[in-house]
Order: structure tokens, then sequence, then C-alpha cells
């Protein structure tokens, strides 16, 4: 396994077990996380128009579902035509991993937890056709989308955003709700109180991060409800 520096010392002192395979359904949820976040990405990608057609047009799945979609519906308005062409990238992925995992599980004579956790592999895969598929759609989301100027200049944005509400929470703790700087100040440690202030913005919306941090750092902005 390739594994963090962080949870190989955390193990050190909290056997994780990490020589063994999880259970089937967190395998299931990890590869649908998995299958959600591509397909989610492309559809960003292209209403961003940060991504094209042509430029996945290398990827198997994706070029036959577009034809699929164009022989079913010879005139359809992008957007639809998009969204019915990643429905079916979606679902045969999804369909991927049914027939693979089935059949893992049948080879590897799968019997109980145990056996699952001691398996020689991930029991829920992709076939190996489809993993590289889906590799060559992660190497080209990567190249397009997520190291794509415009991205980057978001992602310092938030960094930039998220920093700032916890450096201004963690000295000003009484700006936050009552049952949350409650919870803070019983914590004794500094990194339990980190922690409690991470929680807490974790859970913010987008909007509602945005929100917090013009009431607290725009001079121009005015809250009746700032005390």
């Amino acid at each position: 396994f390739n594994i963090p520096k962080i949870i190989t010392e955390y193990n050190n002192s909290h056997d994780l077990e990490l020589k063994k395979y999880p259970s089937l359904e967190a395998q299931i949820a990890a590869i649908s996380d998995d299958i959600a976040y591509n397909n989610h990405d492309i559809d960003d990608g292209i209403r961003a128009k940060l991504l094209h057609e042509k430029d996945l047009s290398h990827i198997k799945i994706i070029a036959e579902s577009f034809a699929e979609v164009d022989k079913i519906y010879p005139i359809l308005a992008p957007y639809k035509r998009v969204y019915e062409a990643r429905r079916r990238v979606y679902s045969k992925m999804v369909d991927d991993v049914i027939l693979t995992t089935e059949e893992n599980i049948k080879n590897a004579k799968i019997e109980s937890l145990a056996d699952i956790q001691n398996a020689k592999k991930a029991l829920c895969s992709f076939s190996k056709e489809m993993a590289l598929e889906v590799l060559e759609l992660k190497k080209t989301l990567r190249e397009k989308v997520y190291t794509h100027p415009d991205v980057s200049l978001m992602n310092r944005k938030a960094y930039r955003l998220i920093s700032e509400l916890f450096q201004f929470f963690l000295e000003n703790h009484d700006c936050i709700p009552e049952e949350i700087s409650l919870k803070f100040q019983q914590k004794k440690h500094k990194k339990e109180r980190a922690r409690v202030l991470c929680d807490y913005i974790s859970g913010m919306t987008d909007r509602y991060a945005l929100e917090q941090h013009r009431k607290f750092f725009d001079l121009y902005s005015y809250d009746k409800s700032f005390k």
C-alpha cells in the first residue's frame, strides 16, 4: 500500500491493520466516490470550458458514449448531449465494477470478512481495461482541469480564505457560534482547539465561508448580526 507517513506513524501506537484490505462495503464506497468525482469533474470541466470533447476523444469509453448518444439523438442541445454521454460513462463504469467484483469474489472463494481482509488484492475494482481508461481520464482531467491557471488561482484564493478564517477564529473564538466556542474553551491543548475550528470550518458551505470572511475582513461590510 502507498500509505502517507503520518498514517504509518499513528499506526505505531494504534493498530489500524494497514496490511489488510477494508471490508467490501468500504471498498464499494471508495470506488463509488472515484466514479462520481471523475464524472462530475468531466461535467464541471466542460461547463467551465476548460475541457472539450476532443480532449477526451482518445478515451474509448467516452468516445463510445458520445457516439451512442449521437446515434440515438442526432439533434440534441449541447448540454443535454454532454449529460446523456456522461450518464452512459457512469453506467459503463458501474457495470464494469459490478461484473469485475463478482468475478474477483468468485475466484478468491470468499466466505468471510477475514477472507476479504486477507485477499491478495482489492476485490471491488475495475477490470484491467477499464482501470487503464480511468487512469487516462484522470491524467486528462489533471492536465486540462485541475492544473489550469484559473483553477489554480481559485485554489490559492480558497487556501487564503480558509487560512485567514482559521487564524481569526483561533484568536477570536467569541466570534464563532456559542456551542462551538464552548467546545473550543473546553479543550486545553492547542491541537485539540485547532481540531474544533477545523471541524467547524470544514462544515461550512462555500457561500457561508465567503460570507463569514467578508463579515470579518471587509471593512465596508456591515452585518446586523455581528457582535
